[in-house]
């Protein structure tokens, strides 16, 4: 099967670049390894909270392509996105409201549950994708919506610098409790945190919640196997002098923050890595975005779908 372009990974990354070259009116495929679209960015309703499976708090929004890109949508920022009490931006449904825009427009094909092993050049100077099950795709263009080091996985033996860069990336694995409280007499901040506990940042907002109430999400470094699910939530509430939540979620992702793109000189390393890739490669996803302070602890998401678009804007025009 052959294809102009192919999109490897159908996080929140993925789906924007899919947008942007079906835009171009491409013939072109999106493989994912998952059951659904999305990655991180869930979202669920339970007894009157929205819960995120991944960071509720985000950056203030700053980029005008991806606040075109949110109009486009038909999420226009006024009305999609409210101001938290702790400081950055959120959604007032949820992060999932984001994905669902995007999926209602996306129309070109997809092959969900399906993990790609390697990628290399074919014959005729394509490129293939090799998948688990022994199928091999040809395209023109290739973008990769992958973590750093899944991205340098299937670039080994093809690309092997820009593999070597991207394998060396490290991550911190965070779980995110958030907590509902139908009544709340005040909201947490990060001076309510423990120090040297591994907590990493909390967000709280009375929006998303009933009348009177709180939403907290609460960022931990934390050993899964130490803690997870009711003993998490019951020491978490206990260092923070809690009362146990009306309603909770808990998230777990192994990537769910790039330390590497912290360090010194990285704005180097990501120039670098990109002048190992040929043209009609593009590389996008939360890891190649430069960082905002990691006091501050807010995703760039608005960077990140600008990245995801404009790159995929340029691979579809070579």
């Amino acid at each position: 099967m052959h294809r102009q372009t192919i999109i490897l990974g159908g996080g929140l990354s993925g789906m924007v670049a899919a947008l942007a070259v079906q835009a171009q009116g491409q013939l072109a495929t999106l493989i994912e390894v998952k059951r659904r679209l999305g990655g991180a960015q869930h979202s669920l309703a339970r007894d009157g909270f929205i819960f995120d499976d991944g960071s509720m708090a985000f950056a203030p929004w700053r980029d005008e392509v991806a606040l075109e890109l949110l109009r486009r949508l038909g999420l226009p920022p006024e009305q999609t996105l409210f101001d938290l009490e702790t400081g950055g931006q959120a959604f007032r449904q949820g992060s999932a409201v984001l994905l669902e825009a995007i999926e209602r427009q996306l129309s070109l094909p997809r092959l969900m549950r399906m993990a790609v092993s390697s990628v290399g050049e074919i014959e005729g100077g394509l490129l293939g994708v090799c998948l688990e099950n022994g199928l091999t795709l040809s395209c023109e263009r290739l973008i990769l919506a992958l973590p750093a080091r899944q991205a340098g996985r299937v670039l080994a033996g093809y690309q092997d610098e820009a593999a070597r860069l991207l394998l060396d990336y490290r991550y911190d694995s965070l779980q995110r409790l958030s907590l509902g409280y139908s009544q709340a007499p005040r909201l947490l901040s990060r001076d309510d945190l423990p120090e040297d506990m591994g907590y990493v940042a909390v967000h709280s907002t009375r929006q998303r919640c009933p009348k009177g109430g709180a939403l907290l999400q609460v960022v931990l470094r934390l050993d899964v196997q130490r803690a997870s699910g009711q003993a998490l939530l019951e020491r978490v509430c206990q260092e923070l002098g809690l009362p146990l939540p009306d309603a909770w979620h808990a998230a777990t992702w192994e990537t769910a923050d790039a330390i590497t793109p912290y360090e010194p000189r990285f704005a180097e390393r990501l120039a670098r890595l990109r002048a190992c890739l040929p043209p009609r490669l593009a590389l996008v996803g939360s890891d190649y975005v430069l960082p905002p302070s990691r006091h501050l602890h807010l995703p760039l998401l608005d960077a990140r779908l600008a990245l995801a678009w404009s790159q995929a804007h340029r691979v579809a025009a070579i």
